[in-house]
């Protein structure tokens, strides 16, 4: 009799347990990518016409991007959105490395969503928080996340560059790779 009593207090205590564990444990939203495309850039191509090369001490090579007084825009690609990536959130991640002549300096690695002339959607990595010494190339890895709502329509053109408008700003780039991805949210429990 003891026995039947003691194995009942434990066959409740395990029951009791798995209910508040299953109970206790809330759904959670985790983000699902699907890989879409890889670009390499380098200024060693003789054929990069997106952005003009400058020559000197660059992070890989003789060659580098350079945005200053004369240049606002800089190393950067167009990617085309097709049907596939309708109405799904686009993630553009970006790897490259950059230096200023200034610690914190006040440019961006922009990604834009264009229609046309017309942009969609401005988004803005921001090098003050990076670029912390002057003159010295650093690893700038970010990303920038552009909603599916707003990646409508087929055509539309996704465009990644360095941007400053800073006339005594010299700001420089090299060894660019960018990943397109699509995100999907799902919730697993």
């Amino acid at each position: 009799m003891k026995k039947v009593i003691v194995l009942t207090i434990k066959s409740i205590a395990f029951s009791l347990s798995l209910f508040f564990v299953s109970c206790g444990s809330e759904p959670k939203e985790i983000e699902k990518t699907t890989f879409l495309e890889k670009r390499v850039y380098t200024a060693e191509d003789s054929v990069v016409d997106v952005y003009i090369r400058t020559k000197g001490e660059a992070h890989g090579g003789s060659y580098f991007s350079r945005t200053d007084s004369s240049c606002q825009y800089g190393i950067g690609t167009f990617y085309t959105i097709n049907d596939t990536t309708l109405n799904k959130d686009l993630r553009v991640k970006v790897n490259f490395w950059a230096r200023s002549n200034q610690a914190a300096p006040a440019c961006v690695y922009a990604v834009a969503l264009h229609d046309g002339d017309n942009i969609v959607l401005w988004n803005e990595i921001k090098m003050d928080k990076y670029i912390v010494e002057p003159n010295k190339w650093v690893n700038i890895v970010d990303s920038v996340t552009i909603p599916g709502n707003l990646i409508n329509k087929p055509g539309l053109v996704v465009k990644t560059f360095s941007y400053n408008t800073l006339k005594n700003l010299v700001f420089d780039g090299d060894d660019l790779e960018l990943n397109f991805l699509n995100v999907r949210k799902e919730t697993v429990e």
